[in-house]
Protein backbone atom coordinates (compact mmCIF):
# COMPACT_ATOMS: atom_id res chain seq x y z
CA UNK A 1 0.00 0.00 0.00
CA UNK A 2 1.56 3.47 -0.88
CA UNK A 3 2.54 5.82 1.75
CA UNK A 4 0.68 8.51 3.19
CA UNK A 5 0.83 11.65 0.80
CA UNK A 6 1.29 14.37 3.32
CA UNK A 7 0.81 16.98 0.82
CA UNK A 8 -2.46 15.07 -0.11
CA UNK A 9 -3.43 15.07 3.23
CA UNK A 10 -3.01 19.06 3.68
CA UNK A 11 -4.89 19.89 0.29
CA UNK A 12 -8.44 18.09 1.81
CA UNK A 13 -8.00 19.76 4.85
CA UNK A 14 -7.03 23.31 3.36
CA UNK A 15 -9.51 22.75 0.23
CA UNK A 16 -12.19 19.82 0.88
CA UNK A 17 -13.30 19.29 -3.15
CA UNK A 18 -13.55 16.79 -5.00
CA UNK A 19 -10.23 16.15 -6.58
CA UNK A 20 -8.24 16.62 -3.29
CA UNK A 21 -10.21 13.78 -1.84
CA UNK A 22 -9.81 11.54 -4.35
CA UNK A 23 -5.84 11.63 -4.46
CA UNK A 24 -6.35 11.31 -0.45
CA UNK A 25 -7.77 8.17 -1.08
CA UNK A 26 -5.87 6.82 -3.13
CA UNK A 27 -2.30 7.43 -1.60
CA UNK A 28 -3.05 7.06 2.12
CA UNK A 29 -1.41 4.44 4.23
CA UNK A 30 -4.16 4.21 6.73
CA UNK A 31 -5.10 5.63 9.96
CA UNK A 32 -2.74 7.83 12.50
CA UNK A 33 -3.26 10.57 14.80
CA UNK A 34 -4.85 12.75 12.24
CA UNK A 35 -6.72 10.77 10.15
CA UNK A 36 -9.19 8.21 10.83
CA UNK A 37 -11.38 6.13 8.67
CA UNK A 38 -14.83 4.92 9.31
CA UNK A 39 -16.85 2.28 7.31
CA UNK A 40 -20.28 4.14 8.59
CA UNK A 41 -21.22 6.74 11.41
CA UNK A 42 -21.27 5.75 14.90
CA UNK A 43 -23.30 6.90 17.56
CA UNK A 44 -22.92 10.59 18.61
CA UNK A 45 -21.04 9.54 21.88
CA UNK A 46 -18.20 8.33 19.94
CA UNK A 47 -18.30 11.08 17.57
CA UNK A 48 -17.84 13.21 20.25
CA UNK A 49 -14.72 11.39 21.57
CA UNK A 50 -13.26 11.40 18.19
CA UNK A 51 -13.31 15.15 17.48
CA UNK A 52 -12.40 15.72 21.44
CA UNK A 53 -9.20 13.06 21.15
CA UNK A 54 -8.48 14.82 17.67
CA UNK A 55 -9.05 18.52 18.86
CA UNK A 56 -6.68 17.95 21.66
CA UNK A 57 -3.57 16.20 19.53
CA UNK A 58 -3.48 18.74 16.79
CA UNK A 59 -6.63 18.41 15.00
CA UNK A 60 -7.33 16.19 11.73
CA UNK A 61 -9.63 14.35 9.76
CA UNK A 62 -12.34 11.29 9.58
CA UNK A 63 -13.69 9.87 6.79
CA UNK A 64 -16.57 8.04 6.41
CA UNK A 65 -17.47 5.17 3.93
CA UNK A 66 -13.89 3.22 4.26
CA UNK A 67 -13.80 0.03 5.85
CA UNK A 68 -10.66 -1.08 6.84
CA UNK A 69 -10.07 -5.17 6.65
CA UNK A 70 -8.53 -8.01 8.88
CA UNK A 71 -5.49 -7.79 6.68
CA UNK A 72 -4.76 -4.73 7.48
CA UNK A 73 -6.19 -3.42 3.67
CA UNK A 74 -8.89 -1.00 3.11
CA UNK A 75 -11.85 -1.51 0.85
CA UNK A 76 -13.68 1.76 -0.51
CA UNK A 77 -17.61 1.57 0.17
CA UNK A 78 -19.13 4.42 0.67
CA UNK A 79 -21.79 4.93 2.46
CA UNK A 80 -25.89 4.92 1.83
CA UNK A 81 -26.61 8.13 3.14
CA UNK A 82 -25.44 11.39 4.16
CA UNK A 83 -26.21 12.77 7.59
CA UNK A 84 -27.08 16.14 7.87
CA UNK A 85 -24.71 18.67 9.38
CA UNK A 86 -27.06 20.16 11.37
CA UNK A 87 -28.41 16.80 13.06
CA UNK A 88 -24.80 16.24 13.96
CA UNK A 89 -24.79 19.45 15.89
CA UNK A 90 -27.74 18.72 17.82
CA UNK A 91 -26.25 15.08 18.40
CA UNK A 92 -22.89 16.25 19.67
CA UNK A 93 -23.64 20.03 21.02
CA UNK A 94 -23.77 17.77 24.67
CA UNK A 95 -20.62 16.38 24.95
CA UNK A 96 -18.30 18.79 23.14
CA UNK A 97 -17.19 22.35 24.03
CA UNK A 98 -18.37 25.26 22.09
CA UNK A 99 -14.82 26.18 21.44
CA UNK A 100 -14.15 22.98 19.27
CA UNK A 101 -14.09 23.83 15.98
CA UNK A 102 -14.86 21.48 13.51
CA UNK A 103 -16.43 21.19 9.51
CA UNK A 104 -18.16 18.22 7.82
CA UNK A 105 -17.66 17.53 3.76
CA UNK A 106 -20.13 15.66 1.65
CA UNK A 107 -18.24 13.99 -1.31
CA UNK A 108 -20.53 12.13 -4.35
CA UNK A 109 -18.91 10.65 -7.09
CA UNK A 110 -21.38 9.63 -10.07
CA UNK A 111 -17.87 9.27 -12.43
CA UNK A 112 -14.68 9.03 -11.67
CA UNK A 113 -11.07 8.16 -13.51
CA UNK A 114 -10.70 6.15 -9.90
CA UNK A 115 -13.41 3.46 -10.09
CA UNK A 116 -13.95 2.69 -6.82
CA UNK A 117 -15.01 6.33 -6.45
CA UNK A 118 -17.93 5.79 -8.58
CA UNK A 119 -21.20 6.14 -7.66
CA UNK A 120 -20.55 6.27 -4.24
CA UNK A 121 -20.78 8.75 -1.63
CA UNK A 122 -18.04 9.44 1.51
CA UNK A 123 -18.34 12.20 3.89
CA UNK A 124 -15.21 13.74 6.09
CA UNK A 125 -15.38 15.24 9.20
CA UNK A 126 -12.60 17.76 9.77
CA UNK A 127 -11.16 19.11 13.19
CA UNK A 128 -9.62 22.38 13.21
CA UNK A 129 -6.21 22.72 15.38
CA UNK A 130 -6.99 25.67 17.97
CA UNK A 131 -4.16 25.37 20.79
CA UNK A 132 -5.21 28.44 22.23
CA UNK A 133 -8.31 27.01 23.21
CA UNK A 134 -6.88 23.82 24.97
CA UNK A 135 -7.73 21.25 26.39
CA UNK A 136 -10.72 19.81 24.92
CA UNK A 137 -12.59 18.62 27.74
CA UNK A 138 -15.80 16.39 27.51
CA UNK A 139 -18.57 18.16 29.00
CA UNK A 140 -21.31 15.38 29.51
CA UNK A 141 -21.41 12.01 31.04
CA UNK A 142 -22.64 9.62 28.55
CA UNK A 143 -22.09 4.97 28.36
CA UNK A 144 -18.96 5.83 26.82
CA UNK A 145 -17.21 9.02 27.80
CA UNK A 146 -16.97 11.37 31.13
CA UNK A 147 -18.05 14.53 31.57
CA UNK A 148 -14.36 16.19 32.78
CA UNK A 149 -12.48 13.43 31.21
CA UNK A 150 -9.81 14.95 28.36
CA UNK A 151 -9.15 12.44 25.14
CA UNK A 152 -5.90 12.32 23.06
CA UNK A 153 -5.04 10.28 19.46
CA UNK A 154 -3.01 7.62 20.29
CA UNK A 155 -1.98 5.55 16.97
CA UNK A 156 -5.57 4.79 15.89
CA UNK A 157 -7.42 5.13 18.89
CA UNK A 158 -9.01 7.81 20.92
CA UNK A 159 -8.08 7.23 24.72
CA UNK A 160 -8.44 9.29 27.92
CA UNK A 161 -5.47 11.19 28.17
CA UNK A 162 -2.78 10.42 30.76
CA UNK A 163 -1.77 13.24 33.70
CA UNK A 164 1.74 13.32 31.72
CA UNK A 165 -0.25 13.96 28.66
CA UNK A 166 -2.32 16.53 30.07
CA UNK A 167 0.81 18.30 30.89
CA UNK A 168 1.77 18.29 27.57
CA UNK A 169 -1.45 19.66 26.38
CA UNK A 170 -1.14 22.67 28.92
CA UNK A 171 2.63 23.30 27.75
CA UNK A 172 1.19 23.49 23.41
CA UNK A 173 -1.33 25.82 25.11
CA UNK A 174 1.12 28.27 26.92
CA UNK A 175 3.30 27.97 23.99
CA UNK A 176 0.51 29.26 21.24
CA UNK A 177 -0.79 31.79 23.81
CA UNK A 178 3.15 32.86 23.36
CA UNK A 179 3.49 32.50 27.32
CA UNK A 180 7.26 33.40 28.23
CA UNK A 181 9.05 30.67 30.35
CA UNK A 182 11.87 32.94 31.59
CA UNK A 183 12.52 33.48 35.15
CA UNK A 184 12.09 37.15 34.71
CA UNK A 185 7.98 36.66 34.63
CA UNK A 186 6.65 38.91 37.63
CA UNK A 187 5.02 37.02 40.17
CA UNK A 188 1.53 38.12 40.14
CA UNK A 189 1.35 36.87 35.97
CA UNK A 190 3.19 33.28 37.00
CA UNK A 191 0.06 33.32 39.98
CA UNK A 192 -2.80 34.81 37.35
CA UNK A 193 -1.62 32.26 35.26
CA UNK A 194 -1.95 29.27 37.64
CA UNK A 195 -5.13 30.49 38.94
CA UNK A 196 -6.59 30.20 35.12
CA UNK A 197 -5.22 26.67 34.79
CA UNK A 198 -6.91 25.53 38.15
CA UNK A 199 -9.80 27.12 36.54
CA UNK A 200 -10.00 25.18 33.70
CA UNK A 201 -10.88 22.49 36.12
CA UNK A 202 -14.05 23.46 37.15
CA UNK A 203 -17.29 23.97 36.21
CA UNK A 204 -20.28 25.70 37.76
CA UNK A 205 -23.27 23.67 38.63
CA UNK A 206 -26.64 24.85 39.24
CA UNK A 207 -28.75 23.55 42.39
CA UNK A 208 -32.30 23.30 41.46
CA UNK A 209 -33.13 21.42 38.49
CA UNK A 210 -36.92 22.13 38.75
CA UNK A 211 -37.09 25.39 36.09
CA UNK A 212 -36.43 25.22 32.43
CA UNK A 213 -32.99 25.84 30.99
CA UNK A 214 -33.58 29.55 30.42
CA UNK A 215 -35.03 30.34 33.69
CA UNK A 216 -31.73 28.71 34.82
CA UNK A 217 -29.29 30.93 33.08
CA UNK A 218 -31.07 34.46 34.35
CA UNK A 219 -31.32 32.98 37.60
CA UNK A 220 -27.41 32.11 37.63
CA UNK A 221 -26.72 35.58 36.57
CA UNK A 222 -29.07 37.35 38.82
CA UNK A 223 -28.20 35.36 41.48
CA UNK A 224 -24.19 34.46 41.48
CA UNK A 225 -23.19 35.88 44.90
CA UNK A 226 -26.61 34.71 46.63
CA UNK A 227 -24.97 30.69 46.96
CA UNK A 228 -27.58 28.76 44.96
CA UNK A 229 -25.07 28.30 42.54
CA UNK A 230 -21.31 25.65 43.13
CA UNK A 231 -18.33 25.00 41.83
CA UNK A 232 -17.33 21.28 40.97
CA UNK A 233 -13.64 20.22 40.64
CA UNK A 234 -13.22 17.78 37.45
CA UNK A 235 -11.63 14.61 37.88
CA UNK A 236 -8.14 15.86 36.52
CA UNK A 237 -8.17 18.55 39.32
CA UNK A 238 -5.05 18.39 41.50
CA UNK A 239 -4.57 16.93 44.58
CA UNK A 240 -3.10 19.84 46.00
CA UNK A 241 -5.33 22.93 45.25
CA UNK A 242 -4.49 26.26 44.10
CA UNK A 243 -4.91 27.67 47.79
CA UNK A 244 -2.86 24.67 49.26
CA UNK A 245 0.07 25.78 46.70
CA UNK A 246 0.03 28.99 47.50
CA UNK A 247 0.57 28.21 51.49
CA UNK A 248 3.03 26.17 51.22
CA UNK A 249 5.29 28.49 48.56
CA UNK A 250 4.10 31.57 51.25
CA UNK A 251 5.58 28.92 54.20
CA UNK A 252 8.76 28.17 51.79
CA UNK A 253 9.39 31.76 51.26
CA UNK A 254 9.15 32.65 55.04
CA UNK A 255 11.60 30.42 55.50
CA UNK A 256 13.80 31.09 53.33
CA UNK A 257 14.03 34.98 55.08
CA UNK A 258 14.58 33.55 58.03
CA UNK A 259 17.64 31.61 56.88
CA UNK A 260 18.64 34.97 55.12
CA UNK A 261 18.09 36.76 58.41
CA UNK A 262 20.02 33.76 60.42
CA UNK A 263 16.83 33.96 63.03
Amino acid sequence: MDLLNKDALYDVLKEPNLENFRLLLQNHMGEEDQMDFKKEWEDYEKTSKHLLAMSNSGGGCIIFGVRQLEDGTFEIEGIEKLIDAAELKKGIKKYIPDTLKYHLKDFKYEASEYDKLKNKKFQILIVEDEPKNLPYICCKDGNQIKDGDIYIRSGTESKKATNYQVEKIIERKLAACKVPKGKNMPLKQHLEQLDILYNELTYTVYEDNSISSLSKALSMLANRFSGTTSIKKKENYPKESYDDFILKMLNKKKKRIEEELDL
